[in-house]
């Protein structure tokens, strides 16, 4: 340390100098000898250090080789540490190691994918579907889902006549594609229904009778078609126990022509024995050509299929009954036809089930003479196969309250209110019919017969049940009353399809209504189709129907044969030169032959010719003498209903007497006269001819309509014919209510046919629902309706859709229609936005079309109503004033229709309307009879 001079504080500048100069060099030298000293230190520190960081560094890398080394060597190893070594917990997993971890994760896996285990909740339920059902699978369920999401075709369904169940997994729109014609050429005619009697002797006209054994009637008890049957009933007194009636050989069969012949019959009792047999008379006596018997059933269709080998016009139908000797037992016979049929049909007959009995005769029903499909319509019918209460034949002391449901005021045990619904046989259904208390309920099995098959009765084991109907079943009685006296309601009764009961719910039914013909040839290789496109319905016309051959046709006499001559006229447009393709009828329901116009060699034949038609007829129906040749306007006299004779009732005209026409029914020359008539003769029923065309036309229906969708599971779909759609109706007031088709009231409220359903009634044609709709004795045919007073409009045209019953003299059977509907949801959606692209379209078309005529008419109003006028004195005219419902700017147009007479029609009838302002006119009717005149009226301005 360096040794320092002291200053002190009295020390002069110059004293004080030395002694810091010397105590500065001190310093430094002691600083310098410090700064060795440590810088030796330090160089000794460093080196110290040195050595032992190369040390240290050195060990740590040897360490670091090691592990390393080591590291290698482990990853290097087939088998180092286990799995069942390394623990683990997870939450969820049973396992606790990582080897059990993953066994217990590959079995999950597996089960997902591969098998149908149940090991794991989660598993479980992502397999579950909506529907409750579990899939194998996850993947089956995902792929099921996406299946849905992908275009598919749609799925096709053939319909047949009759009613049939479809079933579809989800709702989905029904597509109508196609319905096929049809046409039956019934060789009996008429004469096979029995519904005229003209002489009064006990036997249909027509038919004679096989021996002296029994007495026949008309009978109106057992008739399967129109009102009456042929009866047959035996006596005590009787020698033999056979009795019957034929047709003494008038029909015409060919060789190498297959034909089939069908009679209903019903019996006294199920063991007596009834036939149908064919005979050929051409030899002067019966020769057999083939029989048909039963000897077990009350009911029975006969049928017998006759592969010909000859050719003959003198063809009969015998029908017998037989019954023990001093016994009174009866038979009915109805329904005789036969019909020609094709190859493939005759070969089905009593092989294929279909065509095999009673489905045999409901594809070949009897009809009038020939019948074309007609009115063909296809009903869905609704969940509930169960109708209203108004649908259903009521005990009288019930009252209706709403649709489903009803008071009985119960005055004994037992007091039934019945309806009855179409079934299907060997099926399941689900019936429940309430739960009230002294609820009494019967289901009753019908076969075709209406004979009971089951018989279910009782509460409350009838109350909510499930069946299954018998193989013969085709109806069901549904009965509901008390089995104890006092005020009971019933309510919300449902009959469905399927085993399993589904909630109430109202019918709701769906159908599409065609209105229009179709026709086939008599093999059913050629036929019209009706078909659906962009939601308008058309025909497809492969024939012109039902022409009428009257005296506007160019007629002209061709040449005269033995007991007959042959005419002429042109050939119709579009008909096939030099063919047979037409069928015909004459005035009486009998088929004229089709043939080769140089075939024509007999009456009642017609062929085509290259440019006209040549058909036959014979002299005792012309009234043309056998050496008489007919001038043209006789010919069309003739064909306006008129038969001529020499001026004797029934002697032919032969250039000698004085020309004589009476009317074709005529039984005297009463009325008769001797200019040539010009005009149709009353009543006359005319000739017919169906024929088929060179070339097919495509036709608008635009009365056709309807459409329908099915729900999921079994669908009750019914295929029928006979359907009409607005026809216009007058209905009749009585007391408080307007009525309509009720039997014993008047006729001018009557529909055109009996009516075996109405499906809806419509003001102004927008459906009106408050008519009420039900089935009745006083009905003409099943069903009649009415509305209250207070709810009718007398200004409104009414019109009515329904089905008619007897449809024999309407329609041939639609044995035909194929139609598909949208197996998935995108098919379904795609087909939706498709039909509703189709109907904008339409609506855009209608709107524009009634903007149009709006605009035309200057924003002009349309009314319609009817007025009535009594006339006291005939020839003396009376007056009535009639208000229009809305006033009108300026006095409109009217028009009137004359739409009644109370007093006829024969005479002069006038009717005006007088006096038009712009809230009314004054309607002035006069008449040579008196009596009420109803009239319609029209108001455009």
């Amino acid at each position: 340390m360096a040794n320092l001079e002291t200053l002190q504080g009295s020390d002069k500048l110059r004293e004080a100098y030395p002694k810091i100069n010397n105590n500065d060099q001190a310093l430094n030298a002691d600083i310098l000898a410090n700064a060795t000293n440590i810088a030796a230190e330090i160089a000794e520190r460093i080196s110290s250090i040195s050595e032992e960081q190369a040390a240290r560094i050195s060990a740590d890398s040897a360490e670091q080789l090691e592990r390393m080394a080591a590291d290698a060597a482990h990853a290097a190893a087939i088998v180092a540490h286990g799995a069942a070594q390394i623990s683990l917990s997870v939450s969820g997993m049973v396992a606790s190691d990582v080897n059990a971890a993953l066994l217990e994760l590959l079995t999950r896996i597996n089960n997902i994918v591969a098998s149908s285990g149940t090991s794991s909740t989660e598993v479980v339920d992502g397999r579950l579907g909506a529907d409750g059902t579990a899939r194998a699978t996850l993947g089956t369920l995902i792929r099921e889902i996406h299946a849905q999401l992908l275009a598919a075709a749609r799925t096709t369904v053939n319909l047949v006549y009759g009613p049939q169940i479809v079933t579809v997994s989800k709702s989905s729109p029904f597509a109508v594609l196609n319905i096929r014609g049809n046409t039956l050429v019934n060789l009996l005619g008429t004469d096979g229904n029995f519904e005229s009697d003209k002489d009064s002797n006990g036997l249909a006209d027509g038919w004679l009778r096989v021996s002296s054994a029994g007495t026949f009637s008309i009978d109106n008890t057992t008739n399967s078609y129109g009102l009456y049957s042929q009866k047959v009933t035996s006596r005590v007194e009787d020698v033999t126990n056979s009795m019957g009636i034929y047709t003494n050989g008038r029909l015409s069969i060919q060789s190498g022509k297959k034909y089939l012949a069908i009679a209903n019959f019903n019996k006294s009792a199920a063991s007596r024995l009834v036939r149908l047999s064919l005979y050929d008379y051409a030899s002067g006596s019966a020769a057999h050509l083939k029989s048909v018997t039963d000897t077990s059933n009350i009911n029975v269709s006969l049928i017998c299929k006759y592969d010909s080998v000859i050719t003959s016009d003198k063809i009969s139908i015998n029908l017998y009954c037989e019954f023990p000797l001093g016994t009174v037992e009866s038979a009915s016979f109805d329904g005789v036809r036969i019909y020609e049929i094709d190859a493939a049909t005759y070969a089905k007959i009593d092989v294929d089930p279909e065509y095999t009995g009673e489905k045999l005769a409901a594809k070949f029903p009897y009809v009038d003479s020939v019948q074309h499909s007609s009115g063909v319509y296809v009903q869905k019918y609704g969940k509930n196969l169960l109708p209203p209460f108004t649908e259903w034949t009521l005990h009288p002391n019930t009252v209706v309250t709403k649709p489903y449901e009803f008071i009985l005021n119960a005055t004994a045990n037992y007091q039934y209110s019945t309806v009855r619904i179409p079934v299907l046989p060997s099926t399941s259904y689900s019936i429940n019919l309430g739960n009230s208390v002294g609820q009494f309920n019967n289901i009753v099995e019908k076969n075709s017969n209406l004979s009971t098959v089951t018989f279910f009765q009782g509460s409350p084991s009838v109350t909510n049940k499930t069946f299954a109907t018998s193989a013969t079943t085709i109806f069901l009685d549904v009965q509901i009353a008390s089995n104890t006296v006092g005020t009971f309601t019933f309510t919300n009764p449902q009959l469905e399809t399927g085993p399993t009961a589904t909630p109430f719910q109202p019918r709701n039914d769906d159908a599409v209504l065609i209105p229009y013909q179709a026709a086939s040839s008599i093999d059913g290789t050629v036929y019209d189709s009706i078909y659906q496109q962009d939601g308008k319905w058309y025909r497809l016309n492969r024939f012109v129907r039902d022409v009428v051959l009257d005296g506007s046709l160019a007629w002209q006499p061709f040449d005269d044969g033995i007991g007959f001559k042959r005419f002429t006229f042109p050939n119709l447009t579009g008909m096939i030169a030099s063919s047979t393709k037409l069928t015909a009828i004459k005035y009486d329901g009998k088929p004229i032959r089709s043939v080769r116009t140089a075939e024509v060699s007999t009456s009642d034949q017609i062929g085509i010719g290259v440019t006209s038609v040549l058909m036959s007829i014979a002299d005792v129906e012309s009234g043309f003498g056998e050496n008489y040749s007919p001038l043209s306007t006789e010919i069309k006299a003739m064909m306006y209903g008129y038969k001529m004779n020499n001026g004797t009732f029934g002697i032919p005209y032969d250039g000698t007497g004085t020309k004589t026409w009476t009317r074709w029914d005529a039984t005297n020359n009463t009325g008769a006269v001797t200019v040539i008539p010009t005009s149709v003769a009353a009543g006359w029923p005319g000739y017919k001819i169906t024929y088929e065309l060179a070339t097919p036309t495509t036709e608008l229906l635009p009365l056709a309509e309807g459409n329908i969708s099915l729900h999921d599971g079994g669908n009750y779909i019914e295929v029928g014919n006979g359907v009409v759609v607005r026809e216009k109706v007058a209905p009749y007031l009585q007391g408080a209510l307007y009525w309509l088709n009720r039997s014993d009231y008047p006729v001018s409220q009557y529909f055109k046919s009996r009516v075996n359903k109405i499906l809806a009634i419509y003001k102004n044609d927008v459906k009106d629902s408050k008519w009420l709709i039900g089935n009745s004795i006083f009905s003409n045919g099943n069903q009649r309706a009415y509305i209250n007073a207070f709810d009718y409009d007398p200004t409104a045209e009414y019109t009515v859709d329904y089905i008619a019953l007897d449809q024999y003299a309407l329609t041939a059977p639609t044995l035909q229609i194929s139609g598909d509907y949208a197996s998935n949801i995108a098919t379904i959606v795609s087909n939706l936005v498709q039909n509703q692209t189709d109907q904008a379209a339409i609506t855009s078309t209608i709107s524009r079309s009634l903007v149009t005529t709006y605009l035309k008419g200057a924003g002009e109003r349309l009314q319609r109503g009817a007025a009535s006028a009594t006339i006291a004195t005939a020839g003396t005219a009376v007056t009535v004033a009639v208000t229009f419902p809305i006033a009108y700017a300026k006095p409109p147009t009217v028009t009137l229709t004359l739409t009644g007479a109370a007093g006829g029609t024969a005479g002069y009838i006038n009717i005006a309307a007088e006096n038009v302002t712009t809230t009314g006119y004054t309607l002035r009717v006069n008449a040579y009879v008196a009596g009420k005149i109803d009239v319609n009226w029209r108001a455009e301005g």
